[in-house]
């Protein structure tokens, strides 16, 4: 059985107000945090060091991390829903105004695709550097809005909204918890795994 040391390994300070999502990036050594105050921050995770705070200007509910070293926070108000993408420097790249509310993310296993789902029931994926619907280059012929639906295999869209999603080791299955109680299990196409599993071989020097 795991055991977990109580005394804490470091304690991270700088936001004021509720820490709404924390992220953690083994490979960058990185955390970050974001905060009901609008600010996300950096940390080193193996010493703890502050690295620095970013300014977003709207309440933080979600942060994630890529392995490229870009940070996605989502911020929702009464009025706007909005996903920023920022670099390592603090600078926002990207930004992307989102027509419902939130409350799935995932990322892709290469961290270049950002999977979200909220109130609208639909899964879309969307290129974590730019925040554009990722249909193009290696995902050219892919939808990258689904609601659930198969025409072949007779089944109807999501009924409710999105509240979780997750994906398996190697993407093999991508899961869909909806306000229903009910849980979609997707298969990718396995033609676009086969196109990724290609591009990691190229990048290795095997083609």
């Amino acid at each position: 059985r795991a055991v977990v040391n109580p005394e804490p390994l470091h304690v991270l300070f700088g936001h004021d107000a509720v820490v709404r999502s924390v992220a953690v990036r083994p490979t960058l050594d990185l955390i970050a945090s974001g905060s009901a105050d609008g600010t996300l921050i950096l940390h080193e995770l193996g010493s703890g060091s502050y690295i620095r705070s970013i300014q977003v200007g709207l309440p933080v509910d979600h942060v994630a991390i890529s392995q490229a070293g870009y940070i996605v926070a989502y911020c929702a108000t009464a009025v706007t829903n909005v996903l920023i993408t920022f670099d390592l420097s603090g600078r926002d790249v990207a930004v992307r105004h989102c027509a419902e509310t939130l409350k799935a993310f995932e990322l892709s296993e290469d961290g270049e695709v950002l999977i979200t789902g909220g109130h609208k029931g639909v899964l879309t994926f969307l290129w974590v550097r730019s925040l554009e619907l990722a249909d193009d280059a290696e995902r050219l012929g892919f939808p990258a809005v689904i609601d659930g639906s198969c025409a072949s295999l007779g089944t109807e869209p999501f009924s409710t909204p999105i509240r979780s999603i997750s994906l398996s080791a190697k993407e093999r299955l991508l899961f869909v918890g909806l306000e229903s109680g009910e849980i979609a299990v997707l298969t990718p196409d396995t033609s676009y795994l086969r196109h990724r599993l290609q591009r990691k071989l190229e990048h290795l020097g095997f083609y």
